[in-house]
C-alpha cells in the first residue's frame, strides 16, 4: 500500500457471512448453515402436511446448524404449538424475538460505526463495532473495519488481532485483512517473508487491485517488481504512483530510456499528494538526461522544475549544476545566489558556487564558499 492509509478507499459493502462469534469477542466457526436453510424448508413442507414431529425435528436440526437463525425459532415455536407444547413454544418465540431485537440493535450499531469510520472518528468508530459484533455475529466484514480503525489509532496488535478474525472467519473483506496484515508484519515486525505471503493470499483472493501488486512489488527483487508494477499500471493507468515507482526500479535496472518514460507519463498525470511532487518529478528525469550526457534536456527539465516550484532551492541549485557544465558561468552563479538566498544554509549550493567562482578565477571568493559548505555539513 502507499504510504497513506486510504480510508474509503477500501471500504466494500458489508454482507452476511458464514460465521459467528462466542460473546462477541473470541471467532469460532459454525457449522454449515447453508444447510440450515435446507431443513428450514423441509420443516415448511411438513408443516404444511401436518407432519409437525418431523417439522419439529427439522427446525431443531436448523437451529443446531445455526444457533442464530430467527426464522428457525419462530418457525419452532409453531410447530411445538400445533402439538400443544405452551411453554416450549413461547420460549422459541420470545428467543425468536430477541435475536431480531439482537440484530436490529446491531445493524443500527454497525451503521454508527460506519458512519463515524467514514468521518475519520476512529475512536468512535471502534466504540460502535464493538457493541454490534455481539449482537451481529455473523457480519464478520466488521471485523477489517475495526481492525483498520485501531490500525489508525496506532493499536497495532489489536489491529492484527481482528485481522486474524476476518482471516480465520473467511470474512468476504479479508483481501483487505491480509493486505493491511502485510503491512503491519513488514513495517512493525520486520517480517518480510510473513508480509509477502499474506500480499499474495490477497492477491489471490482478489486480482484485479493495484495496491496488492505495488505493496508487493516492494518487497521483491528486481524482475519480479517490474512484473508486479507493470500489473499495477494495467490495473490503475491513472493511477501516477504506479509510475513513479516502476520509474524507480527501471532506473535501478538501468533501462533509463524507460525509466524517462514512466516519469514522463507521471508528470503528464499532474498528481497531487502523492510520492513526488512535479518539481521533484521534473528534477528526476533532469538528472536522469543529464547521466545520459544530455544536458540540453536536462537544463530543459530543470528549468520547468524551476516553473513549477520557483521556491524549491534544490530545484533552482540542481539548474546551476547543469548550466556549469554547459559552460554558463554567470547563470549558474545566479542560480546558486538564489538558492542561498532561498535558504542560507543550503551546503550544495554554496559548495557548486566556490567551484564554478575558481573555475572562472575567483580563487580566494570559490574557497570561501567551499570551506562555508563544508561548515554546514557538505561531504565531497
Amino acid at each position: 500500500m502507499k504510504l497513506n492509509f486510504i480510508t474509503n478507499l477500501f471500504k466494500k459493502k458489508l454482507v452476511e457471512d458464514t460465521h459467528k462469534t462466542t460473546n462477541g469477542t473470541e471467532p469460532i466457526r459454525t457449522l454449515q448453515k447453508g444447510h440450515s436453510k435446507d431443513f428450514i424448508e423441509s420443516g415448511k413442507l411438513n408443516m404444511n402436511k401436518k407432519k409437525y414431529n418431523d417439522a419439529l425435528d427439522d427446525f431443531t436440526t436448523a437451529i443446531e446448524l445455526d444457533p442464530e437463525s430467527i426464522t428457525a425459532y419462530l418457525e419452532r415455536s409453531q410447530a411445538k404449538k400445533q402439538l400443544n407444547d405452551k411453554i416450549g413454544a413461547d420460549k422459541d418465540m420470545a428467543k425468536g424475538r430477541r435475536l431480531l431485537e439482537n440484530l436490529d440493535n446491531g445493524l443500527k450499531a454497525n451503521d454508527d460505526g460506519n458512519i463515524a469510520y467514514d468521518e475519520g472518528d476512529y475512536k468512535n468508530a471502534i466504540k460502535f463495532y464493538n457493541k454490534a459484533i455481539p449482537l451481529i455475529p455473523t457480519i464478520t466484514t466488521i471485523y477489517y473495519y475495526r481492525g483498520y480503525s485501531k490500525q489508525c489509532l496506532g493499536d497495532y496488535e489489536g489491529a492484527l488481532e481482528d485481522y486474524n478474525y476476518s482471516i480465520d472467519l473467511c470474512a468476504s473483506n479479508r483481501d483487505l485483512s491480509y493486505y493491511l496484515r502485510s503491512k503491519i508484519k513488514s513495517r512493525k515486525h520486520n517480517d518480510k517473508t510473513g508480509a509477502l505471503q499474506d500480499l499474495n493470499k490477497a492477491i489471490e483472493l482478489n486480482p484485479d487491485d493495484s495496491d496488492y501488486y505495488y505493496s508487493r512489488a516492494i518487497l521483491v527483487d528486481d524482475y519480479d517488481a517490474l512484473q508486479d508494477l507493470n500489473k499495477a499500471v494495467e490495473l490503475s493507468p491513472n493511477d501516477a504512483d504506479n509510475y513513479v515507482a516502476r520509474s524507480l526500479r527501471k532506473k535501478a535496472m538501468e533501462d533509463l530510456e524507460s525509466s524517462i518514460s514512466d516519469l514522463t507519463k507521471y508528470i503528464e498525470l499532474n498528481p497531487k499528494n502523492s510520492l513526488l511532487t512535479v518539481c521533484e518529478a521534473y528534477t528526476l528525469r533532469a538528472g536522469m538526461r543529464m547521466f545520459q550526457n544530455n544536458l540540453e534536456a536536462s537544463l530543459l527539465d530543470h528549468n520547468k522544475a524551476v516553473e513549477v516550484d520557483s521556491l524549491s532551492e534544490k530545484a533552482i541549485s540542481d539548474r546551476g549544476i547543469v548550466k556549469d557544465l554547459l559552460k554558463d558561468y554567470e547563470g549558474a552563479i545566479s542560480d546558486f545566489d538564489k538558492a542561498i538566498k532561498l535558504n542560507p544554509k543550503y551546503a550544495d549550493a554554496y559548495y557548486h558556487r566556490g567551484i564554478v567562482k575558481q573555475t572562472i578565477g575567483l580563487e580566494d571568493e570559490g574557497l570561501v564558499d567551499i570551506i562555508h559548505a563544508k561548515s554546514l555539513g557538505f561531504v565531497e
